[in-house]
């Protein structure tokens, strides 16, 4: 099995997420993808570990509590996350959101400003991160 970093990131202090439900054009403008799990079986830690894997990525593992928040940032790599328990909303700038459920990944390309709310019950992430051409170059 691959290893996994693992530990928590709170963020109790973050911005507030946007306010209410965004249009799904905006968000696709942006390049942030969600892709629904399409196993047989539902998605399991060591399952979403193998996908990693498969695309050569080594992800570590976070979690946060119900309602955490993340204020709005931007990173200079593709973001690949898989939510392994609970759920989480990224609000996408300028404007969109993405909601992630248990097996849900999402794809947010480099410089995509995004924050996140974290839902009721918590939320436990495997994240990796790829440093494409576009990416390093600071497009």
């Amino acid at each position: 099995m691959t290893a996994v970093a693992r530990g928590t990131v709170r963020a109790p202090n973050a911005h507030p997420a946007g306010e209410g439900e965004r249009c799904m054009a905006q968000v696709q403008r942006s390049g942030a993808t969600r892709t629904p799990w399409d196993g047989t079986h539902p998605a399991s830690e060591e399952a979403i570990l193998s996908r990693f894997a498969a695309e050569g990525l080594r992800p570590y593992r976070w979690s946060n509590g119900p309602g955490d928040r993340y204020a709005v940032h931007s990173h200079p790599y593709h973001k690949v996350i898989y939510v392994v328990e609970g759920s989480i909303r990224f609000d996408l700038r300028p404007s969109g959101s993405i909601e992630l459920h248990a097996g849900d990944r999402l794809d947010l390309p480099a410089g995509v400003e995004h924050s996140a709310v974290v839902g009721p019950e918590g939320v436990v992430c495997l994240e990796g991160h790829r440093w494409d051409e576009r990416a390093r170059d600071g497009a």
